[in-house]
């Protein structure tokens, strides 16, 4: 896993001044190759080669949406999205390309990883085979096991519309509650995972769903905060509350709302970025006018998804002319949103957006990894006739392998190849008890953890560093609380540093 260093660390060796920094040509790296931003002194990797598939309108690839992680969990997987092709998953720290996924979600933003399994994701789909299938769907990119958590026909009785909303938001931040609408028929719910349960239906004005804030405990919907059942706990100061915005969570450990305004609330300012509490209705412009910056730019995209430094978020601003001539205009921001943060700005992304040649599908959508150490975004390079993804890689970012960063002069170190192996546990099927081998060619790190049908962690058998050799544990068939389990297939997965191995372990009682 990537060092993901403490929140101070985030902005070293950045730019955070409020001098103009006029964006100068700069030649467009060829795939996987780095360059420095002439301006702000950042790595800039192109990650993509979408020229060399096809041409045209389908020459696109690029971050899903500005709301939903790129990387998973522990961010040794990516995944891009390939118009005409589909969600392509590719190694997170190489950004090899891997494979195109085998899922159908209802649009191409509806894809959210698991905020702590590193194999899990979650989409909701809608389509009509014979009957309708409006299905919430738990998928395994390793096994490619597809798991249907609940069928939703009971509640959006007609057409294509179940989905997280026309504006998707993310899951809070365990993975445990979710938000959908109908987007035809504008209603909208919230729905707990780990209870299966559903709250209260919601009509509104909009095809947008209520949003689950990080905590679990309330949601944005419509300038509300309101709770599980859709009751409303309070209404924001907010001019327009459909303004590209995102959930995330405050340095103190509230619920937040960050968004661009364009038009000042009753009490609230204009900026590129304003931050909200959701727990205390309080709000305060980190970004704009008030602040000693410049009325926000047009094209502004905001995402607080780094959930290893809360507090910390990322802006991605097109501009008015998006030429990066002026303050913001063209630019990527972190900044810490903490009383006296710093406003690192970190890139010029080089798109020209909807002023380009592949309008929409140019904005730059930027996504921060969890650690806040990498920033994902889209981008035409300066008014060209295709979308390529990039990763700016900021200094905070310490790879665990120098590979990752070629073409950058950074010296490299040689670790040995670690070689693991897991042999089918046996008995299998078993009751009460099997017994699974592993081995390893040099010391590691190892965490041998038992996963039941529902993906849930059960029980941990190991977790501790081991020396070169053969292994052997064993599962008595109980959880961590040692109460036997109850019968199916169970999953041991076998984790050392970057490497996975899982077999199906068989319960019966």
């Amino acid at each position: 896993m990537p060092d993901s260093g403490t929140a101070d660390d985030l902005a070293q060796g950045l730019v955070f001044d409020r001098a103009p920094h006029a964006m100068t040509a700069l030649a467009k790296p060829g795939h996987l190759q780095a360059v420095v931003d002439p301006q702000f002194h950042t790595v800039l990797r192109r990650i993509s080669d979408v020229e060399a598939t096809t041409s045209g309108d389908n020459a696109i690839i690029m971050p899903m949406y500005f709301t939903m992680p790129a990387w998973n969990a522990d961010e040794s997987l990516l995944i891009l999205w390939q118009r005409g092709v589909g969600h392509n998953l590719h190694d997170g720290r190489t950004y090899r390309f891997l494979r195109t996924l085998d899922i159908r979600p209802r649009d191409l933003e509806h894809v959210a990883w698991h905020a702590s399994d590193p194999h899990l994701l979650f989409y909701p789909q809608a389509f009509k085979l014979g009957p309708f299938y409006r299905d919430f769907i738990r998928y395994n990119v390793v096994s490619g096991q597809r798991d249907t958590l609940r069928s939703f026909t009971d509640i959006v009785k007609t057409g294509y519309g179940f989905s997280f909303g026309s504006d998707p938001g993310y899951s809070c931040w365990d993975s445990k509650i979710f938000g959908f609408a109908d987007t035809e028929n504008r209603l909208t719910f919230a729905y707990d995972l780990q209870r299966n349960r559903v709250g209260a239906i919601r009509h509104g004005n909009c095809s947008r769903a209520a949003a689950p804030a990080p905590s679990g405990k309330l949601f944005y919907f419509e300038g509300e905060v309101v709770d599980f059942e859709m009751q409303t706990v309070r209404t924001l100061d907010l001019f327009d509350p459909t303004e590209h915005a995102a959930l995330g969570r405050l340095a103190n450990g509230h619920d937040a709302y960050f968004t661009v305004a364009y038009t000042a609330g009753k009490h609230s300012g204009v900026g590129s970025l304003v931050a909200h509490d959701l727990t205390d209705g309080s709000h305060r412009v980190i970004v704009g006018p008030a602040t000693g910056y410049p009325y926000p730019p047009s094209g502004t995209y905001i995402s607080a998804l780094i959930f290893r430094h809360p507090g910390w978020v990322v802006v991605s601003i097109v501009g008015f002319a998006a030429d990066g001539s002026e303050v913001l205009d063209n630019e990527i921001l972190l900044i810490n949103t903490a009383p006296g943060g710093k406003v690192c700005r970190v890139a010029h992304h080089r798109s020209r957006g909807r002023l380009g040649p592949m309008g929409y599908w140019a904005e730059p959508h930027a996504v921060p990894s969890p650690s806040g150490t990498r920033i994902l975004f889209g981008s035409d390079w300066e008014g060209g006739s295709s979308v390529d993804t990039y990763v700016v890689e900021l200094p905070s970012y310490r790879p665990d392998s120098s590979a990752v960063r070629a073409g950058v002069t950074t010296p490299a170190v040689t670790t040995p190849a670690l070689l693991m192996a897991l042999s089918q546990n046996f008995p299998n099927p078993f009751n009460p008890a099997t017994t699974i081998e592993y081995s390893l060619s040099r010391p590691a790190n190892v965490a041998m953890t038992i996963i039941d049908p529902l993906g849930r962690a059960v029980r941990t058998l190991v977790k501790a560093r081991r020396p070169a050799g053969q292994f052997r544990e064993v599962w008595d068939g109980c959880d961590e609380q040692g109460r036997p389990v109850a019968s199916g297939v169970y999953i041991c997965r076998l984790q050392c540093e970057r490497s996975i191995r899982q077999c199906k372990l068989i319960r019966l009682r």
